[in-house]
């Protein structure tokens, strides 16, 4: 099942994403439902320039935000319509992510962050 962090997000979600990628997330809840019966959750979407700029210029690895105050450059997030999503990862064996990642990556990109699963359109 589907669920989103915030009802601002699942408004997001239907007016202001990719149709790609909306399709993308309810592929990957699909999958996840019928695989592990768990859920799951959008945590990010639609980011604005102000919130990209504090993520990578204050990012808590000196040398990336070394590189994006140098040259700064924009997230798919940022794209009109979105193009990227962040998806909690709690709860997930290393098995269910490495399942839910190689689904993912045969429909779109995905890379597993520290605190969160990001995909996006290729």
């Amino acid at each position: 099942m589907l669920k989103f962090k915030t009802l601002k997000l699942e408004t997001e979600f239907q007016c202001n994403i990719h149709s790609k990628l909306r399709a993308l997330i309810y592929a990957v809840s699909g999958f996840v439902g019928y695989k592990f019966n768990k859920n799951i959750v959008v945590t990010h979407l639609v980011r604005t320039q102000a919130e990209q700029d504090k993520i990578y210029g204050n990012h808590r690895n000196p040398a990336v935000s070394l590189k994006y105050k140098q040259a700064p450059w924009m997230s798919r997030h940022q794209f009109i319509p979105c193009e990227a999503s962040d998806l909690r990862i709690v709860g997930f064996t290393h098995e269910e992510l490495n399942a839910i990642l190689g689904f993912l990556n045969h429909n779109g990109y995905a890379i597993l962050e520290r605190d969160h699963l990001h995909c996006q359109l290729t």
